[in-house]
C-alpha cells in the first residue's frame, strides 16, 4: 500500500513538472526568441525594455493572447501600429 502511494505521488510530481514546462514554453520575455517560434507564443512580456518601436514581424505572433509593454517609450502612433498588427491580442501599455 505504501509503495502504491509513493508511485502515485511521484506520478503527480511528474505531471506538475511537465505542465509547468509546457506553460513556460508559451511565455516569452525575449522578442528575438518569440519571433523564432511565433506559433508557440501566447504571452509576451516586453515591459521595462525601453522600446521606442517594434518590428512589423510582431504581427507573425498569431496565437499571442497578451502583450505586455509597460514602461516603454512607444509613441501613440507606434501603439496604434501595434494594435493593428495584433488585433486579437490584449495589449497592456500601462499599469492602472
Amino acid at each position: 500500500m505504501i509503495c502504491l502511494q509513493k508511485i502515485t505521488i511521484c506520478f503527480l510530481v511528474l505531471i506538475c513538472f511537465f505542465s509547468q514546462l509546457q506553460a513556460e514554453e508559451r511565455n516569452y520575455k525575449d522578442l528575438a526568441k518569440a519571433l523564432q517560434n511565433p506559433s508557440k507564443v501566447f504571452i509576451l512580456n516586453l515591459s521595462f525594455q525601453k522600446f521606442t518601436t517594434l518590428p512589423a514581424e510582431i504581427g507573425q505572433l498569431k496565437n499571442l493572447q497578451k502583450l505586455y509593454l509597460i514602461d516603454n517609450q512607444l509613441s501613440l502612433e507606434e501603439r496604434e501600429k501595434i494594435r493593428k498588427l495584433l488585433p486579437k491580442s490584449k495589449i497592456i501599455f500601462e499599469v492602472y
